[in-house]
């Protein structure tokens, strides 16, 4: 038996070796294997061997929108971040430009791969690849457990989206910012302190509650 991790590849580890093979699924791709070579591999073990690429980086940006691409924007000009993953699968539009730290010319892209670029010039210097990755996918789709950062700005419109990046993420500190209307909401979480943590999730499971009865009652 082998452990099939994807749709489109799985993983499998020989029983004299402790190096993971990787195969496709497509027949056409697909390499003749003895399974009798092989192994189980538990769920477990994958999750142990998925931790030796854990990334260290500065910061997690889970949504590039208003909050997300201002904050970026302000950060990168400082000494408090270096480095980090944008998450956002959202593209730019016209009516964003009015409250997002974006230009005309970025209408039309993914907002965390231009984000990335900003942030990027706005360092004195930098050497090699940009230090900001981006990733076009929505954060459900994103595996948190490979990053460990400092901070994490949960910055994401989606209510169920924030309480998602809670529970999977790694990071030390979650910074959760969102507007209404003319005003704005920062909360500051110490992901080791399970007080703070509580609150933290409480509030946005109460939230999320409210929101389902609001578009639950029929309008007159």
């Amino acid at each position: 038996d082998i452990e099939q991790i994807r749709q489109d590849y799985w993983y499998a580890k020989p029983r004299t070796s402790n190096q993971y093979q990787k195969y496709s699924t497509n027949p056409n791709d697909n390499t003749n294997i003895d399974i009798g070579r092989y192994r189980i591999i538990t769920p477990e073990e994958i999750q142990e061997e998925l931790k030796k690429y854990v990334l260290n980086i500065d910061s997690i940006f889970v949504g590039c929108g208003s909050a997300g691409s201002n904050i970026g924007n302000q950060l990168a000009r400082t000494d408090l971040i270096s480095n980090g993953i944008l998450i956002d699968y959202d593209k730019l539009e016209s009516k964003n430009l009015r409250n997002q730290a974006y230009l005309s010319g970025s209408c039309g892209f993914n907002k965390s791969q231009q984000l990335a670029g900003i942030m990027m010039q706005c360092k004195d210097r930098y050497y090699g690849s940009n230090p900001y990755r981006y990733r076009a996918n929505r954060i459900e789709d994103i595996n948190l457990d490979m990053y460990k950062a400092k901070y994490m700005f949960n910055c994401v419109d989606s209510l169920t989206a924030r309480l998602h990046a809670l529970e999977k993420t790694q990071a030390r500190y979650i910074i959760d910012t969102r507007y209404h209307g003319l005003d704005c909401t920062i909360l500051f979480v110490d992901t080791e302190d399970e007080e703070q943590m509580k609150y933290y999730k409480d509030g946005l499971e109460q939230a999320i509650q409210t929101f389902v009865k609001d578009v639950s009652v029929p309008k007159d």
